[in-house]
């Protein structure tokens, strides 16, 4: 007969037990609060996370260094790394139906104040001729210094030719044509009209259209989409009130876009970045459909803007930039030949590798911003009369 046991030793068991419980609970808590803070954007720490960057920093810190500074185009740059420190330290505001916009810094190497990026000035520019620059981050210059955005290579390019210009540099991550129109409408609102208005589009026209297509497809759309206008018809995507407008920190949603989507992954993958071949983006009528729609969208930003420039007698010079080899041949370059009017700018790095001067599919160092310069210069000129 099997002796009783005792109740001492039952409590001292379920103590035992208990202990054990309490004791992975706390394991799994901590485990759990550490995975959080890497993937949580909206905890006590901040994630900046793309494909391009993901870094974990405490809110009073902010400290980040973006990969894209170890790539062959920066990483002998002595500045890289400040540079993106700096640039995660950029404010943006909220902009009617822009959303949002760079808003302000201050910096040794980024500096915009009320949405204005600095930009060169040459020596003397009391009568110089004003120009308007606008466009997204490459317009902007994400990976260059102030002073060596593609604007500030213009104005430098100006100078050398005796013809000094004053640079206003309206660019602002994220936007497409349609936001640069909008953008151009309403600084001619409050503004004194420029004496020419430059655009810089393309490779954000074919980011925010695959994502369209995608969701049409029925694939998962981000749990943070793009605020940006990207139907081929109807009037910009509504974004509800809740929604929180911070460019430097992507919901995962959004972020699981940028690694499982082919354009995704190769626009925003460091510049020689290994990554495996998932096949074709789409088969060659949805390729067709996507070029498309870029080009409906495309084509009706600039009209917009050519009537607006037209009402307030202001020249402008579209261009259509250029990316580094694309997810499917020929669907990004075969899109300017479809734009009357568009300087196409897609050849303007083929004198150099990739690895030159790209940091990422689209963003280049400033070797890149100069030889785009170069190339977008002779259209500047005319349209100013030289």
């Amino acid at each position: 007969m099997p002796r009783p046991v005792r109740a001492g030793r039952l409590l001292r068991g379920a103590l035992v037990a208990l202990g054990w419980v309490v004791l992975v609970a706390a394991a799994d808590l901590a485990a759990g609060a550490l995975v959080g803070l890497v993937v949580d954007p909206r905890g006590d720490e901040l994630v900046v996370g793309s494909a391009a960057a993901v870094q974990t920093v405490t809110a009073e810190e902010q400290v980040q260094v973006d990969v894209r500074s170890a790539t062959p185009a920066m990483r002998d740059l002595p500045w890289a790394e400040d540079y993106w420190e700096e640039y995660f330290r950029v404010d943006y505001a909220y902009d009617p139906f822009l959303v949002g916009r760079a808003e302000r810094a201050e910096g040794r190497y980024i500096n915009v104040d009320r949405g204005v990026r600095r930009s060169y000035e040459p020596a003397a520019t009391d009568t110089a001729p004003v120009v308007w620059f606008f466009g997204g981050s490459t317009m902007w210059g994400e990976g260059q210094r102030d002073e060596h955005t593609i604007p500030s290579e213009v104005t430098r390019l100006a100078e050398a030719a005796g013809a000094p210009i004053t640079a206003v540099n309206f660019g602002s991550p994220g936007y497409t044509s349609w936001e640069a129109m909008l953008r151009f409408e309403q600084e001619l609102a409050h503004r004194p009209a420029p004496d020419l208005a430059v655009f810089y589009d393309g490779t954000n026209d074919l980011r925010y259209q695959n994502i369209q297509l995608e969701a049409e497809r029925g694939d998962p759309a981000p749990e943070h989409p793009a605020p940006h206008h990207v139907l081929s018809s109807g009037s910009p995507t509504p974004v509800p009130d809740e929604v929180e407008v911070e460019v430097r920190q992507p919901a995962s949603g959004w972020e699981r876009w940028e690694r499982t989507s082919l354009v995704g992954r190769w626009l925003f993958a460091p510049a020689g970045a290994a990554t495996d071949d998932p096949g074709p983006l789409v088969d060659e009528a949805e390729a067709q459909a996507l070029q498309d729609r870029v080009i409906e969208v495309y084509g009706r930003a600039a009209r917009l803007v050519r009537g607006l420039a037209l009402d307030h007698d202001v020249p402008v010079v579209q261009t259509w930039q250029p990316i580094s080899s694309g997810p499917v041949p020929g669907l990004y370059e075969g899109i300017p030949g479809r734009l009357p009017g568009v300087v196409d700018l897609s050849g303007s790095l083929e004198q150099v590798e990739d690895d030159a001067v790209y940091i990422d599919g689209g963003h280049t160092n400033e070797l890149g911003a100069r030889l785009v310069a170069e190339a977008m210069w002779p259209a500047v000129e005319q349209a100013l009369g030289g």
